[in-house]
């Protein structure tokens, strides 16, 4: 049947074109401990702090990455290993919401951002 085919041809260009978006846009990192965390690629080591709990992300102050220190904006890739350094007294910074500045790129790590400037 014509129709059939058609249909089945449409549902394989919306699988392909899914795929586009969610196959190839993960990343896999390690923390210090080795446990690993699939993140959206371009995420941050501040979206990574946001990813492991809430309280990390907002009480970091500085990160590292395979030993060594990088600036909050990191862009992470594939196989890294990252360590997120918390002070008990730290808050968030409202920069950390500016697109421009580059701190996160993920809706998680914004909402819960975001969630914690309402609570103030």
């Amino acid at each position: 049947n014509e129709t059939t085919v058609h249909q089945n041809e449409d549902e394989t260009e919306g699988f392909d074109q899914l795929q586009d978006f969610e196959g190839f846009e993960k990343i896999y990192v390690f923390s210090r401990d080795g446990d690993i965390k699939e993140l959206p690629r371009g995420s941050t080591v501040l979206d990574f702090a946001y990813h492991v709990h809430t309280e990390v992300g907002n009480k970091c102050y500085a990160a590292r990455v395979n030993q060594r220190y990088v600036p909050l904006t990191y862009t992470l890739k594939t196989g890294e290993q990252v360590e997120i350094l918390t002070k008990k007294d730290r808050e968030p910074n409202r920069d950390w919401l500016v697109n421009s500045l580059g701190y996160i790129k993920t809706a998680r790590a914004r909402d819960k951002l975001r969630h914690w400037f309402r609570q103030q």
